[in-house]
């Protein structure tokens, strides 16, 4: 996102969505590029003790390997009421902000319009606003689930939210609509060199990665979930793809570079963080960074 506002290029957007690390980054990319020193202190400063502290033996019988008490201050720490004051104006503007979790209650993906929220005049806004950044941010088993707190006739529940990917790697919601006619109805003419855009940041690598994996349960275990969330990921992307070719809309999509290989093995490792960074403001700065069609699609 740094990169790309350095280009002077980076569009102000009239819709975002996030899940999972996407859920930390999409209310800072929606407000605008004034907060991408922001985005670089919180994700270039930070280590694992900022995100989680091992539960060692009280996991045998706790929901999770970890605790998250430290995720929830920084996401308390940076997702403050001035940040989701300007995620309001930006909704009473017409634009929209959406982060999706899983609820594990019902097995569906949730998609949260945190403009709405944070509009909302709530006094609990801010808090539920944040509870749901943390919720789909929390891998299942290795984070705790989120409960949040809603009503139905007339009674309360806890509905155990996790992270978003369990569902969806990235999510459109227009799936249901016909733009090009919705368009028309609207009267909205657009130039005929300029077309509604999607940009689509994959924050991982989306290609196969050759490697010998060890006969190992925990190397095997990590490699099958790493490679289903990869062709989940592909999924999606082929999916939001065959809408933008239909609804007529100029599809772009960019992911981690095939050739990037991590240093550290611990993904918070803040020497890591940066390089990871860095990669990206590269990435973001190049004229030819964005991809027209998905792997493997030669349309």
């Amino acid at each position: 996102m740094k990169g790309w506002s350095k280009t002077g290029k980076r569009p102000k957007f009239k819709l975002v969505t996030g899940i999972s690390t996407g859920a930390l980054i999409a209310p800072f990319a929606f407000i605008g590029s004034e907060y991408d020193s922001t985005l670089e202190e919180a994700f270039t400063t930070i280590s694992a003790s900022n995100i989680y502290f091992p539960r060692w033996i009280s996991f045998m019988w706790s929901d999770s390997f970890t605790d998250t008490a430290p995720l929830l201050r920084l996401i308390k720490r940076y997702i403050t009421k001035d940040v989701v004051n300007k995620v309001a104006l930006a909704h009473r503007q017409g634009r929209r902000l959406f982060i999706g979790t899983t609820n594990l209650d019902t097995d569906r993906l949730v998609v949260w319009n945190m403009g709405a929220i944070a509009n909302s005049g709530h006094p609990k806004a801010l808090a539920l606003f944040q509870q749901i950044i943390l919720a789909s941010s929390s891998v299942p088993v290795a984070f705790p689930p989120v409960l949040i707190k809603v009503e139905s006739d007339g009674k309360t529940y806890d509905e155990m939210h996790v992270d978003g990917g369990v569902k969806a790697q990235l999510f459109f919601l227009a799936a249901t609509l016909d733009l090009t006619d919705f368009r028309k109805k609207l009267n909205l003419v657009e130039a005929p060199n300029r077309k509604m855009s999607i940009f689509i940041i994959r924050n991982a690598e989306i290609g196969p990665e050759i490697q010998q994996v060890p006969r190992n349960l925990t190397k095997i275990s990590e490699r099958a979930l790493s490679s289903m969330i990869k062709s989940q990921a592909l999924n999606d992307l082929n999916r939001v793809y065959g809408l933008a070719k239909t609804q007529g809309l100029d599809f772009n999509w960019v992911a981690l570079p095939e050739e990037y290989e991590p240093t550290e093995s611990d993904e918070f490792d803040r020497k890591e963080m940066n390089r990871l960074f860095k990669k990206g403001y590269e990435e973001g700065q190049k004229k030819d960074v964005w991809k027209k069609v998905p792997p493997g699609n030669t349309e």
